[in-house]
């Protein structure tokens, strides 16, 4: 939870309520700049280093003239990682490759809407 100028966030309860939500989502991550993960809900271990990747891949977007990223989607064979620039944090998503990618993409504004209360205490 995190708290600032008189408002607390409960981001983990915010996180879980999308993950139940979202069909086929496995896991909800939230990293800062660096991709160290701030908050995570779902199963499943997590390598702490997907999350930097995933982090460093959206920041380095910016640097080949096209402006910065909003969403950068990673597929593997049997998932895939979607992970949405909301600066200052950014959020990801593991998900099966079956899930609806466009669903997961529309979800873009009502994060960065959901949490803005966080993104105004840092």
């Amino acid at each position: 939870m995190a708290t600032g100028a008189g408002s607390e966030v409960d981001v983990e309860g915010f996180l879980q309520a999308y993950l139940q939500r979202l069909e086929g989502v496995q896991w909800i991550a939230l990293t800062d700049r660096e991709g160290v993960c701030a908050a995570k809900v779902g199963g499943e271990q997590l390598n702490p280093s997907v999350l930097t990747t995933a982090t460093t891949a959206c920041e380095q977007t910016s640097k080949i003239a096209l402006g910065s990223s909003r969403v950068v989607i990673t597929r593997f064979s049997n998932r895939q990682l979607v992970s949405y620039n909301l600066r200052p944090v950014f959020v990801h998503l593991l998900a099966d490759s079956t899930a609806n990618t466009g669903f997961l993409l529309d979800l873009f504004g009502e994060l960065d809407e959901g949490l803005r209360p966080l993104k105004n205490v840092l």
